[in-house]
Formats: structure tokens, C-alpha cells, sequence
């Protein structure tokens, strides 16, 4: 991996619901190189969109430690955030429409947030954005007039505009047909390896691994699994490498399809190998004290 451009450690996220705590972040540990490009799965409530939430400055960690390029985001003060959000991050959200404005045309779309930020020259700048994510043809198109996946890009075209350093996509497929999300993707990746921007894309589904180079799985508010692709073979066929996590204490989540196959429940025995460790359940627990 190239230089660690963002690192949580530890890191803790309690919400207060109706009086009770619910724990969304339970000491995470998770890195990602500078110029990246990363997918995030988890099923509903595992923590995956509170992470991305926290790194885009959308929420305050309770404990533990983020860091996203030089800046330690557990330590900015509100208005020291908001310039966070401003100037490293871009958001793409599963609802294009969250993005746009609907009665203005693709292009001054993307030269609104380039004209309020005071750039030389946004009408350039916007044609630019908008050739990268292959919609040159359709700029003076409204948003009526355009396509679902049209208007996502649009979208990545306005996430964008303020050069982010770190580009956030949550779910950006989610409301699309295959061949359309193959389309997003496909733009991810050129952004990716033209602009070098660091890119996760959050999403449930587990076939994100043959679109990006490394995917990590969140369980239960933690790093549970990662996924890393890898060149194989004399035609340079895609393999895929599947590795269980450990966090800073030395835990690790045992899916729960191993922990089912081989009746796993509360207690296990490590047994050192010469060649590795040894996982194995304990006979008769159900009979056993539980703690």
C-alpha cells in the first residue's frame, strides 16, 4: 500500500436512541494508501455508513483517533471542520438528486459550486469535469432530460469541483440497473488513475471486489475481512486473496457461516503450529458454565 492517508485507530462511535446507547463504531481499526481506491460492504447497521460519515466531517467520533491527510479530525473545532469538509472531501450520494440542482443543466450545475467558491474561470473548469465523466455531449442537458446514471455522474462531476483530495461515494450504484453501475464504476476508476483522488465507495454489495483493487468488509463496528485483488496467472487474470482482520488488541470476528459449519459458540482452543495457529472449538460447550 502506498503512504497511509487515512487511519483510524480505536475508533468509537455511541449514539443515544430513545434514552438507550447503540455502540455503531466498537474500536475500529482500519487504513487507507493516498490515492487509493477502496470499497467498504457491510450489511445495514454495521457501521460502514457511520465511518463514512465521520471521515467526510458529517460526524464527531465518540473515542479513538482519525486522521485524513494532515488533519486530526477529532481535534478540529466546528468551523476548522466545515473547512475540512470544503476543501478535502467530495460526497456522492446514492440519490443523485442530492447533489443537484434540478432546473439548471448539467453544466452549470457543476459551475455553481466552482462560481461560489470564487474559481478562475468555472465555465472551463465544469467542461473539464464533465469530459472526464463522459457527458460532454449532454452539458446543456436539464436533469429531466437526463438518464439515472447520467445524473449520478453529474454528480461526481459536482463532488469534484472543489479538487477534493478524498471522494466519498455512498451507494452510488444502489438505484441503478448493472450495466449502468458498470458505467459509475468504470468513471471511478478513470478519476481515479487521472486525478489520483482517493476514492471509497460504501456499499452492500459484495461484487464490488472486480471493481476496485482492495475491499474491507465492517462487521458489528469493526474491521472484520479484506479483500485484495491481485494480478494471477501468464493472462493476468483477476485473483482475489480474502484475509479476517485483527484490531489492536489482537481480536478477530469468525464469520458466523465457520462459526455455524463447526459449531464455534463461546469458546475456543489455539493450538501454535509450525506453520500457523490452530483455531478449534470446544467439545461439549453447550454443557459447560457460560460466562
Amino acid at each position: 500500500m502506498s503512504e497511509s492517508f487515512v487511519s483510524c485507530e480505536s475508533l468509537v462511535k455511541i449514539y443515544k436512541l430513545s434514552g438507550i446507547e447503540v455502540q455503531a463504531l466498537q474500536g475500529l481499526d482500519f487504513s487507507v494508501g493516498r490515492g487509493e481506491l477502496l470499497g467498504i460492504v457491510g450489511a445495514s447497521g454495521s457501521g460502514k455508513s457511520t465511518l463514512m460519515n465521520i471521515l467526510g466531517g458529517l460526524d464527531r467520533p465518540t473515542a479513538g483517533s482519525v486522521r485524513v491527510g494532515n488533519y486530526d479530525l477529532l481535534k478540529l473545532s466546528e468551523r476548522a471542520l466545515t473547512r475540512y469538509r470544503r476543501s478535502m472531501v467530495g460526497f456522492v450520494w446514492q440519490q443523485a438528486a442530492r447533489n443537484l440542482i434540478p432546473y439548471l443543466t448539467a453544466i452549470e450545475n457543476v459551475e455553481m459550486p466552482l462560481t461560489l467558491a470564487g474559481r478562475r474561470k468555472p465555465r472551463q473548469q465544469a467542461n473539464r469535469l464533465l469530459e472526464l465523466v463522459g457527458l460532454a455531449e449532454r452539458r446543456h442537458h436539464h436533469m429531466e432530460q437526463l438518464s439515472g446514471g447520467e445524473q449520478q455522474r453529474v454528480a461526481i462531476a459536482v463532488a469534484l469541483a472543489g479538487d477534493p483530495e478524498l471522494l466519498l461515494a455512498d451507494e452510488p450504484t444502489g438505484e441503478l440497473d448493472n450495466a449502468t453501475a458498470q458505467t459509475i464504476f468504470d468513471v471511478f476508476r478513470t478519476l481515479n488513475a487521472s486525478l489520483a483522488v482517493t476514492i471509497l465507495i460504501v456499499t452492500h454489495d459484495p461484487a464490488i471486489a472486480r471493481q476496485v483493487e482492495r475491499v474491507v468488509s465492517v462487521r458489528d463496528g469493526k474491521l472484520a475481512a479484506e479483500t485484495i485483488r491481485r494480478a494471477a496467472g501468464a493472462e493476468d487474470e483477476a485473483a482475489h486473496i480474502d484475509y479476517q482482520m485483527l484490531d489492536s488488541a489482537g481480536r478477530m470476528q469468525i464469520p458466523k457461516e465457520y462459526r455455524e459449519r463447526f459449531n464455534i459458540n463461546h469458546r475456543v482452543t489455539l493450538e501454535p503450529r509450525e506453520d500457523g495457529l490452530l483455531i478449534k472449538p470446544v467439545p461439549d460447550e453447550n454443557h459447560g458454565n457460560r460466562h
